[in-house]
């Protein structure tokens, strides 16, 4: 059996330290306790870590870093109009957010312990973020599809819609991740839209983005 190379042990710890953080809170979880979690030394996580915090630091920066690569991601493969571009990136965003539900629980819940300089590279990342989106909402603005109202504020309050459902969602609840992603894309698009989008109904007729579970998807 081979060994786990350096970059396993590095994940090994953040997705250890997730896990604690994200169960018990940051300020009751100890250097040894994630320690133990991962199954490495003490030793090992000073290999990689400086500290504690900086290790919270890490996890809120691979989260930012994904959460900008799946949508430009999504901004590049869907050169699309901007209703249904927005549509996409939110529905990208919100998927990144479920994928990641704990992560967001302790990017919210513990921004207090981050250094001051980790705290600074992450809202200066969270500011660039919504840019993007603001940027595909000015789009639409201009092309006569949106209501005329200022982009950034636009994008605060659908970041605001999309974050919300790591608080609430549940794989175990009546909609899928997907249907989240699928509502609160609607929600959002249908509150800046000048007009009626033509609806998309599924093939027996409900609308498109909320069918009930079937049978498989609910027992797992």
């Amino acid at each position: 059996m081979s060994r786990p190379t350096s970059r396993d042990l590095r994940s090994d710890l953040l997705t250890s330290a997730t896990k604690l953080f994200a169960a018990r809170g940051y300020a009751k979880v100890r250097v040894d306790d994630i320690t133990t979690q991962a199954g490495v030394s003490k030793g090992t996580f000073y290999n990689y870590f400086d500290s504690k915090p900086e290790l919270l630091c890490s996890i809120v920066a691979e989260l930012m870093a994904k959460l900008r690569a799946n949508i430009d991601a999504t901004m590049t493969a869907l050169p699309e109009a901007p209703t249904e571009l927005l549509r996409s990136v939110l529905i990208t965003h919100v998927t990144t957010v479920l994928e990641n539900q704990s992560v967001l629980r302790i990017y919210f819940r513990e921004q207090a312990h981050l250094g001051r300089e980790c705290r600074m590279n992450v809202n200066r990342q969270a500011r660039q973020y919504r840019a993007v989106i603001a940027e595909v909402v000015s789009r639409g603005i201009e092309a006569g599809e949106f209501k005329s109202i200022p982009p950034t504020v636009a994008a605060s309050n659908l970041l605001d819609i999309c974050n919300g459902p790591y608080i609430w969602f549940s794989a175990e609840g009546e909609m899928t991740s997907g249907q989240v992603a699928a509502l609160c894309a609607d929600i959002g698009v249908d509150g800046l839209c000048l007009r009626d989008r033509p609806s998309r109904p599924n093939r027996d007729g409900s609308p498109k983005g909320y069918e009930e579970r079937s049978d498989a998807s609910s027992t797992k």
